[in-house]
């Protein structure tokens, strides 16, 4: 975008759906994919957050593989890939409404950080127990 001084600015965004919890999975209900893209955008904006090549978690399971993505994407490991069923949604009632929010990975679990930095030790949020430990990387 131009400003008026001739200056060039950024302009960043995202893009995400609403759907209705009746008829969708929770991993895709009302708030779900919104708490995902907002957190992989405030995260890495410009796309250019590189990590290193990750396994889909958790550590050991069948479909654990190699996710072949090399950015900083908070909501893939958990709600992407083969394993996204062992990571079911936070629940979150506000108002008599239940909304589903998906567990996000922690700066520290691409880190490889042990113990976590994050609050409490944590890899992930806002469950923050489905993670125990970082990310398991592929070997090349």
């Amino acid at each position: 975008m131009t400003n008026p001084d001739g200056s060039v600015a950024f302009q960043t965004y995202i893009y995400a759906s609403w759907l209705d919890p009746a008829l969708v999975d929770p991993i895709l209900a009302d708030v779900s994919t919104f708490n995902h893209e907002n957190l992989e955008w405030f995260n890495d904006p410009f796309i250019n957050n590189v990590v290193g090549d990750w396994r889909y978690p958790p550590k050991g399971a069948p479909g654990s593989v190699c996710a072949h993505n090399g950015y900083l994407e908070v909501g893939d490991p958990e709600g992407n890939g083969p394993t996204y069923t062992d990571f079911p949604t936070a629940v979150v009632p506000i108002n008599g409404v239940d909304y589903h929010l998906q567990d996000l990975v922690l700066l520290p679990w691409f880190e490889d950080e042990v113990p976590s930095s994050a609050e409490n030790g944590w890899y992930d949020f806002p469950a923050t127990d489905y993670i125990s430990v970082p990310a398991v990387y592929c070997k090349h």
